[in-house]
């Protein structure tokens, strides 16, 4: 999303295109993209956006501008993005060939920086300009600083899938699908700890203003609140089949959960806990 411009962006998979959504007008614009488009983050302050297109291994950007692609080649199987705002830098994750291609914005030059096994996400620190990136199939989250250079390789969980950062505590949370948790990476340091999560945790994001943090959890289909002040954990009841991944919004304290069941999609909102201490779940369902 830009919300500058208040446009969204939705990319589709199978019509190799990506929908442009007006916030206001609720009109749509299609641009055709690459092949098998996975992925999309915008930068506001440019008005460009980056598509990861995953089987042509490219980056499609469009000049929201000029309303104009070019298309950028970058390594095997990119699956995800992240922006550093403020240096005008993307970063994806290129799947296949464990690696993170570095776009520059502002010459649309790129680097890479190779990483662990399978890189699967990417995010940012705005703050210290560090990237962290998960190795799905090596257990591990590579650390980049601002030169581009791998600087840490830091354990995980088993199965590590989505990363996010809180800038305000410089704290990273991967959620481990693999094995019921989620690392919490101290980014002074690179320490860990591991919290406990409902069965199979994919999604995570974070309210930084409260600093709470919400885990979906596929087995079970059930949330997990994490208090960042604290590492405190606690697991809501079933919430419906098929959770996958979570997204919030901090202003309304609602999380909406993409769910998948029987190849159909929809969108669950929930309302998420804002109070301390989180209240304990005593109702059935996940535990």
């Amino acid at each position: 999303m830009n919300q500058v411009t208040n446009r969204i962006y939705v990319v589709d998979g199978v019509n190799r295109m990506m929908s442009v959504l007006d916030g206001v007008t609720l009109a749509i614009t299609q641009v055709p993209v690459g092949n098998a488009p996975v992925a999309v983050v915008a930068n506001p302050y440019t008005n460009k956006v980056y598509v990861a297109n995953s089987s042509d291994n490219t980056v499609t950007m469009f000049d929201g501008n000029t309303a104009t692609t070019s298309t950028l080649n970058v390594g095997g199987e990119p699956l995800a993005l992240a922006i550093d705002l403020d240096r005008n830098k993307i970063y994806v994750a290129d799947f296949a060939s464990n690696a993170v291609t570095i776009i520059d914005g502002r010459t649309n030059t790129t680097s890479t920086a190779t990483v662990g096994l399978h890189p699967y996400s990417v995010a940012v620190n705005r703050t210290t300009h560090k990237v962290y990136v998960v190795n799905r199939d090596a257990n591990t989250v590579s650390v980049i600083d601002s030169t581009g250079t791998v600087v840490d390789t830091v354990a995980a969980g088993s199965t590590p899938r989505n990363v996010r950062v809180n800038p305000v505590t410089n704290r990273i949370y991967v959620a481990n699908l693999g094995s019921n948790s989620v690392t919490v990476m101290n980014g002074a340091d690179d320490s860990t700890v591991t919290v406990p999560t409902g069965g199979n945790p994919n999604g995570v994001v974070v309210d930084q203003f409260r600093n709470l943090i919400y885990v979906s959890n596929g087995n079970g289909n059930c949330i997990t609140a994490i208090d960042g002040n604290t590492n405190q954990s606690t697991t809501t009841g079933n919430i419906g089949n098929g959770v996958n991944d979570i997204a919030l919004d901090s202003l309304t304290n609602r999380s909406y959960l993409t769910k998948q069941l029987a190849g159909a999609s929809e969108v669950a909102v929930f309302s998420v806990w804002t109070v301390r201490p989180i209240p304990k779940w005593s109702g059935v369902g996940c535990q």
